[in-house]
């Protein structure tokens, strides 16, 4: 990996996250480069709110004006305790202004997503991470609404990418993505950027690839029956609704819920456009499903 610095400096990034050479033309020497702003422009696919007719995401929660000015992955971490995905090195507490909730089509923002930049060698060390948005068209932008992800003072080099949401599985590239003067911009919507472990995404017959849906209690698995089982999470929150009195399994709660799986603003446990459908599916027409039994378990891939 070749870069060229002003002053005819060219610099070559070695194995991990270290600088094998550099210096002047003709007269390279190793060194140590400083930190710079590392940027990175994804691109995934989230089931709950895909389309399949138009390719895009919907913005529900955009439009309805429920998508928060903070990441809500600080308050998240704090809900879910210890076990929780959502802990920040470096990043978290990332705003927006209203402004960027004005866009509209294909760059319309859907909604929050969590990254982690974690090592070449040792994948299950974070080095990084960073509270960003997702957009209709799956590209994962800056807190302007439109500019790459740029995680500050990281070293140049090679990393994992790791993308989480807050009622998605998250997923880790499969290969290292060289991360230096230039942004990356692996497309995880094709399997042309492969996920690290087995079957990390859901595939359409048209080879689309979406991060499954129906984490809800961000533990890092989708699961029917069980101990702390998402059904059951689904359920208990809609009894337990504020203004739902008479603990109705069919109450409709709107806002900004982790239980709210296809993202369109209303949770539903139980009638039209519930939100236990899309679980109950994942996990009984899991392709590794093969007996469809009711306590299989969908895995997160990331180690």
């Amino acid at each position: 990996n070749l870069g060229i610095n002003a002053g005819n400096e060219i610099v070559v990034f070695g194995n991990g996250n270290q600088n094998a050479w550099c210096g002047n033309y003709g007269d390279p020497a190793p060194c140590d480069l400083a930190p710079i702003p590392l940027s990175v422009a994804p691109r995934v696919f989230l089931q709950g709110p895909f389309d399949e007719d138009n390719q895009l995401m919907n913005d529900g929660l955009r439009a309805n004006g429920l998508i928060p000015l903070m990441e809500p992955y600080t308050e998240l971490g704090i809900e879910f305790g210890p076990n929780h995905p959502y802990t920040h090195v470096g990043g978290g507490g990332e705003t927006i202004v209203p402004a960027v909730l004005d866009i509209i089509g294909p760059d319309a923002i859907v909604d929050w997503v969590f990254l982690e930049l974690r090592d070449a060698i040792d994948p299950s060390e974070v080095k990084a991470t960073r509270s960003a948005l997702i957009q209709r068209d799956g590209d994962i932008v800056d807190v302007d609404g439109i500019s790459p992800v740029v995680f500050d003072n990281q070293m140049p080099g090679n990393y994992h990418l790791v993308i989480r949401h807050r009622n998605h599985l998250g997923i880790m590239s499969a290969n290292t993505i060289m991360l230096g003067m230039l942004t990356a911009a692996p497309d995880f919507t094709t399997s042309g950027n492969s996920t690290f472990g087995v079957l990390a995404q859901m595939e359409l017959p048209d080879g689309t690839q979406l991060m499954w849906a129906g984490d809800i209690n961000s533990d890092q698995r989708i699961t029917l029956v069980g101990p702390d089982n998402d059904l059951e999470k689904l359920n208990l929150d809609m009894i337990n609704a504020p203004g739902n009195n008479q603990s109705a399994t069919n109450f409709i709660m709107d806002g900004y819920f982790i239980c709210d799986t296809d993202m369109d603003g209303t949770a539903i446990y139980q009638g039209p456009g519930n939100d236990a459908v899309p679980i109950v599916l994942n996990v009984m027409l899991h392709p590794l499903n093969a007996a469809t039994v009711f306590n299989y378990v969908i895995q997160e891939q990331i180690p």
